[in-house]
């Protein structure tokens, strides 16, 4: 039986993937859709485009390495004052090594998302926090995007 599955996540509020778009200045826009099929479950979710102003005027955009051996601050460059609309991306291939992104209270860690190899999830963070990150496995990439808010 041939399988074809289409899948992409959005939510504002929580895990999300999407497609992010920056435009003219002073706005982002992201656009979403959710489409689940297996069996007689089906599930389509088709919010449209999302428009949000962007006050800021910087963007970072960072790959960097997630270890398995601690948690990992995910850097953000010095230019993004205020964390904004954000984009992750499990960059590794390896379908066993999943990335959690979370965040540290003292020296209790707190993750709060998942990706899996080559998952992408868009979101708004919160204005000021650290993030942090730990492989699953191995070494893997995360791809990074902050929007100044």
């Amino acid at each position: 039986m041939k399988r074809i599955e289409k899948l992409i996540l959005v939510s504002l509020a929580g895990l999300c993937a999407g497609l992010l778009s920056l435009y003219a200045a002073d706005e982002v826009k992201v656009t979403c859709q959710l489409d689940v099929t297996k069996g007689k479950l089906e599930l389509e979710r088709k919010p449209g485009r999302i428009e949000i102003d962007m006050a800021g005027d910087s963007i970072s955009d960072i790959v960097q390495t997630i270890t398995a051996t601690s948690t990992d601050l995910v850097v953000v460059a010095a230019g993004v004052a205020t964390n904004g609309v954000t984009w992750f991306r499990n960059l590794t291939t390896n379908t066993t090594w999943y990335v959690d992104i979370g965040r540290m209270d003292g020296t209790s860690w707190y993750p709060f998302m998942r990706l899996a190899a080559e998952e992408v999830s868009v979101g708004r963070l919160h204005p000021t926090n650290a993030i942090y990150a730990v492989s699953t496995g191995g070494n893997v990439l995360l791809r990074t995007i902050v929007v100044e808010d």
